[in-house]
């Protein structure tokens, strides 16, 4: 198989396999070129997105489900988009998406994803969304030596200092934004040594994002276990009386549920029909969801977004896929084990 360099491929093609990378991150389901060229804003024709995506299937960049005229993203599309696409300008993208999945808000405004971090989350001080972003620093040990490199980051937050041939640093983009506000000349020094990515020999130090979709109890099982990297849909703000949510709740399926007699299947929607009824019921009446919320069952459905390195997330995997101090809840296990596929798909080992 013949792998691309990034100048094998023209922009065109880039902008293409970005975009399906990216809507199968959303959709978890094959992609076709008719949902590029509605949900991207890309100006070709979809013959030409056809024919692009059948030119990086035959590189090994997509693959196509026997079941579907979609394409997904094969191992070396997602290593090529990573380590290719991903670019400074993707900081905002990263961020803005993040901080949506709070709100359960699409991007339906005229305003880019720029502005929305400046004029709304920066103006706000809502800084914590900018924690899923990453930038990666390397330091010349020529000229910066282990000593000074600790001093000068001595007063920031969630870093990392790495000792290699040369000194990397990891940190995270609200790190990076607080010394804008505290000490320019700093931040524009660190400007200076901002680099795309970590050297193979660090990957364990390179952070990952995932999003999550399962049951609220679900997510207290892994938030628990989590460094502090975690933006979850708000409930106090989410009002499941609306359109964008159907005029109802959403409710995930405990791991059990299908190995039920059917009397105790039709008890558990029952019950949660009656969750539903009280939610609503009370949204009629006036009561903000940040109160009616607490008539919503453990089961409805949430989504989180969890950013770490490699590192954290094996510290997270061996505790809820593993069960390395004790039994895993199966539903923590399911979503544990699913991101463990993930980073598996990237090329990281794990022990089976």
């Amino acid at each position: 198989m013949k792998i691309l360099k990034k100048k094998d491929l023209d922009e065109r093609k880039k902008k293409v396999l970005q975009a399906i990378v990216e809507e199968y991150i959303n959709t978890a389901e094959p992609v076709s070129s008719g949902s590029i060229t509605k949900g991207h804003g890309l100006d070709y024709s979809s013959a030409t997105i056809r024919n692009d995506m059948a030119q990086l299937e035959n590189i090994g960049f997509l693959d196509k489900p026997h079941t579907s005229a979609g394409r997904v993203p094969s191992a070396e599309g997602y290593r090529y988009y990573v380590n290719e696409l991903l670019k400074e300008d993707n900081f905002y993208s990263h961020v803005a998406n993040c901080a949506r999945v709070c709100y359960a808000s699409n991007n339906n405004s005229n305003i880019n994803d720029e502005q929305f971090c400046k004029n709304v989350l920066i103006a706000n001080n809502h800084l914590s969304m900018f924690r899923h972003a990453t930038i990666y620093c390397k330091y010349d040990k020529d000229y910066w030596d282990r000593h000074i490199v600790d001093n000068y980051f001595y007063f920031a937050t969630n870093i990392e200092i790495i000792d290699n041939e040369d000194l990397y640093v990891v940190m995270n983009g609200q790190s990076y934004l607080e010394f804008k506000r505290n000490n320019i000349v700093k931040y524009n020094e660190i400007a200076k040594h901002i680099i795309k990515d970590l050297p193979d020999d660090l990957k364990e130090y390179k952070r990952f994002t995932f999003k999550v979709t399962t049951q609220i109890s679900t997510s207290r099982e892994l938030n628990r276990v989590s460094p502090n990297n975690i933006a979850e849909r708000s409930t106090r703000y989410c009002n499941y009386s609306k359109d964008k949510f159907n005029n109802q709740i959403s409710i995930c399926k405990p791991y059990y549920y299908d190995n039920l007699e059917i009397a105790d299947q039709l008890a558990f929607i029952n019950r949660m029909s009656e969750y539903e009824s009280n939610y609503l019921n009370r949204i009629n009446r006036g009561w903000g969801p940040e109160d009616a919320r607490e008539f919503l069952p453990l089961c409805t459905a949430t989504e989180v977004i969890y950013t770490y390195t490699v590192k954290e997330w094996r510290h997270i995997i061996d505790l809820r896929y593993y069960g390395t101090t004790g039994k895993p809840h199966p539903n923590a296990k399911i979503i544990a084990g699913l991101i463990r596929d993930q980073l598996i798909y990237l090329g990281y080992k794990f022990r089976d």
